[in-house]
């Protein structure tokens, strides 16, 4: 079983998670674990989220760590870090994108692209989820990309212009 890591930062933003998140909880072989600061968090929205892990006990070899949104807790930098030198999956969206810049954790690359890859790191700021699932499913190889391609439609689309699209009757 993979597992991937969702660490949900203060003043997240409700969207930015879910693409990614509902078609990695889709596929039996992939856990979904939530992880913050403190054993609770608050989206900007109001969405409170009890989490599986908070720093202290974040798992260092996990599959995949997603950093979704808002302001950083300094003592991720390390975390971070060790990600990146290692060459483990890392994938952010939102302010965490910013914060990976001014530390120099990424290349200027990121302060022009909306969307930012590289080998084990997909960057994007927050207009583009979708986008953002989509390159993370690919980074980690999750399926084909004509999969991702189609499921990326669905969502872009709705579902019954995808049926319309695939030959699915409704």
């Amino acid at each position: 079983m993979k597992t991937a890591v969702f660490f949900v930062l203060d003043e997240n933003v409700d969207w930015e998670g879910p693409y990614l998140s509902s078609r990695l909880n889709q596929n039996s072989e992939w856990a979904v674990k939530t992880a913050a600061a403190s054993s609770e968090i608050v989206s900007t929205e109001g969405f409170k989220t009890k989490v599986d892990y908070t720093i202290a006990d974040l798992p260092a070899d996990c599959d995949l760590l997603v950093l979704i949104g808002g302001k950083v807790d300094p003592t991720l930098k390390e975390i971070i870090d060790t990600r990146i030198k290692k060459q483990q999956p890392l994938a952010a969206i939102g302010e965490v994108v910013d914060y990976l810049f001014s530390n120099h954790l990424v290349s200027e690359r990121l302060l022009t692209d909306e969307l930012y890859t590289e080998s084990n790191l997909v960057a994007a700021r927050t207009s583009t989820g979708t986008e953002f699932a989509d390159a993370v499913l690919e980074m980690i190889e999750f399926t084909s990309d004509k999969t991702v391609k189609a499921l990326a439609e669905f969502y872009n689309n709705g579902y019954f212009e995808y049926c319309q699209k695939y030959g699915i009757t409704v």
